[in-house]
């Protein structure tokens, strides 16, 4: 299996965030938040959007 990962783009970051929402779990030691996206950001949307990497 390929895994391709691409660059969601300025308009995919709210997506983006979405999808990080979904995959909170309480119990979980480490995982990623949305707000780590939100804490990036302060890059611009576009440094955000260039940084992120997503399947």
């Amino acid at each position: 299996m390929t895994i391709i990962l691409v660059e969601p783009g300025v308009d995919g970051l709210g997506q983006a965030v979405g999808v990080l929402r979904a995959w909170q779990y309480d119990g979980a030691p480490m995982q990623p938040h949305p707000g780590d996206l939100g804490w990036f950001r302060r890059f611009g949307a576009e440094a955000t959007a260039e940084g992120l990497k997503v399947k």
